[in-house]
């Protein structure tokens, strides 16, 4: 068969596969679109701004939030352009931000699957080893973890593309500057891949092509990676283009005051990269699961949690890490110990206590505090080492004897296995809590929008910044559920800290239990409280009583609770 053939049964066969374990593992064979899987933290800022470019064209400019002039996401770089588009392309079929993010949640896994295969089949791994390193990527435990809580990292299709990329650029053998047509290409991939994923691709580029031309002793080896990366850069500086022309204007923006100790908290660790996935399938594994994740200390609780590598990508971590010390395995790697430098350079940037902590103390140096995410280019490269192993037997002489068939069948039963020990048993949709607080803020929107004038403004209680804000008992973005469901009204929730057009809420709150006439002669219609924080203390839910009566009407609760809608007369 020839080989540009082989690639391409290679990549159609991996995208397919990656898709229908998905779709069997998860249930979603026998669910609708229009509930979303995941309806809480993150998730929910990510449907809000789906239905913002649903409702709007592009998601810079929301008139429905942040009443009453608006939400403007200037300040909050979402620089994924490609997932941009993406959710744009699919709005014009679709009108629902449900359907919207479960199918680029859904579309991510052939996507990961197609990209990490080429990007094998580019470093010169078997058509069969490819595409069996594209499924067990695609299905990575950061996939499953990660979910749509962070869909615009569950789309992580352009890391195999960028590392492919640092893989050439490395291995190059000419003397002279060498970026070809594909490099140009594959950097401004890397570039239009999200502020991490970019700024991380850059990194270990440039760390890698310094490296690579001390040790071949080229020059041309770090220019032609620093222009790889000099593209790359130039290409997220376009996406960013209106961000900083905003900034230019208006200042820089409080959002971007990171503290540096949260890289630390929010640090890659090897302990819990190696350890099984949360929710194992296999008893043993969860128990041991379970004791490290009691025993471990809190404040290293976080997403970290998500960088769990599996098995199988394991044992390639492990067999990368000893490359350069044993000499069998220095053998094996010859010629690909890149593989091998660029993992020992993610480790030594993102664990906590490595040199991102030490990088963070500069200006503007934690504004990448979660280097844990890292940990998703880590496995690639740990599942091509494992490729490399796979091939590599495959040659052995003694190997030479057995049939093409028992060694597909071989391949077959690794990646059940990895795809099974990576994907947590807990993982299915849809959630029963999702659906009930779904249904229920659907009624609580259709009430309102019902009940309502046009451009009508609604007072979100209690005021949270935005974003990351923090109120006692309401979850991160909860304020945002309402207005997932509604389409004639506008919410204060959701104006940008910082800036002027929160700052009137300050003011607001001085009234205290008089808040009600203040809204109403700002042209508030109604309060929407959030129960969760009614159940707080007495002393809350008297004051929240004292408002409701000043507001003259009859309290209309959702259906589950969660939200009380008072309108002001």
């Amino acid at each position: 068969m020839p080989r540009s053939t082989a690639s391409f049964i290679a990549i159609a066969s991996s995208s397919v596969i990656a898709l229908i374990v998905l779709l069997l593992l998860s249930g979603m064979l026998w669910t609708g679109l229009h509930i979303p899987y995941e309806y809480q933290y993150d998730a929910l800022f990510s449907e809000a701004q789906i239905k913002g470019m649903i409702e709007n064209g592009w998601f810079l400019h929301n008139s429905s939030l942040g009443a009453p002039a608006g939400q403007s996401l200037y300040d909050f770089p979402l620089l994924e352009m490609i997932d941009n588009l993406l959710i744009k392309v699919l709005a014009l079929g679709f009108g629902d931000f449900g359907a919207i993010i479960n199918l680029l949640y859904i579309l991510s896994f052939p996507l990961v699957a197609a990209t990490a295969t080429y990007a094998c089949l580019r470093m010169g791994l078997r058509p069969i080893t490819s595409a069996s390193v594209g499924i067990i990527y695609a299905c990575a435990p950061f996939h499953f973890l990660r979910f749509e809580k962070h869909i615009l990292l569950s789309t992580y299709f352009t890391a195999p593309l960028s590392l492919l990329l640092l893989y050439e650029i490395s291995r190059q053998r000419s003397a002279a500057v060498s970026v070809s047509k594909r490099h140009i290409l594959l950097s401004v991939v890397t570039g239009l891949g999200g502020l991490y994923y970019s700024a991380m691709s850059c990194l270990l580029i440039a760390i890698s092509s310094f490296l690579a031309s001390l040790n071949e002793k080229k020059a041309a080896l770090l220019v032609s990676g620093l222009i790889c990366c000099a593209i790359a850069g130039g290409t997220m500086l376009c996406v960013a283009s209106p961000n900083i022309g905003y900034w230019l204007h208006h200042g820089m923006p409080r959002t971007f005051e990171r503290r540096p100790d949260y890289v630390e908290r929010l640090g890659l660790t090897i302990s819990q990269m190696i350890l099984p996935v949360p929710h194992h399938r296999v008893p043993v594994f969860d128990e041991v699961r379970k004791t490290f994740d009691t025993t471990m200390l809190s404040s290293l609780m976080t997403e970290n949690d998500d960088a769990t590598l599996g098995l199988a990508a394991t044992l390639g971590f492990l067999a990368l890490l000893m490359a350069p010390f044993i000499r069998p395995l220095r053998n094996i790697f010859r010629g690909r110990m890149v593989l091998s430098y660029t993992v020992l350079i993610a480790l030594l940037w993102a664990t906590v206590g490595g040199l991102a902590a030490s990088f963070s103390l500069l200006p503007f140096g934690s504004v990448l505090r979660s280097t844990n995410r890292i940990s998703i280019f880590i496995a690639f490269f740990s599942l091509c080492g494992l490729g490399v192993l796979a091939d590599r037997l495959i040659r052995r002489r003694r190997c030479k004897g057995i049939k093409p068939l028992i060694w597909a069948a071989c391949y077959v039963v690794v990646v059940v296995l990895a795809v099974l020990d990576q994907c947590p048993d807990t993982f299915n949709v849809p959630d029963a809590r999702v659906v009930a607080h779904f249904k229920s803020d659907e009624a609580l929107g259709r009430y309102i929008d019902a009940s309502l004038p046009d451009k009508s403004m609604i007072y979100n209680l209690p005021y949270v910044q935005f974003p990351e804000g923090i109120a006692t008992g309401v979850g991160d973005y909860d304020e945002m559920r309402p207005y997932l469901h509604t389409h004639h009204v506008r919410y204060s929730y959701g104006a940008m800290r910082g800036r002027g057009a929160n700052e009137w809420e300050n003011r607001v709150l001085g009234a205290g239990p008089n808040l009600a006439p203040a809204l109403k002669q700002l042209g508030f219609s109604a309060i929407l409280i959030d129960n969760n924080y009614c159940d707080q203390s007495d002393s809350t839910l008297a004051q929240i009583a004292q408002i409701v009566k000043q507001c003259h009407a009859t309290p209309i609760f959702s259906p589950d609770n969660s939200f009380v809608f008072v309108p002001i007369h």
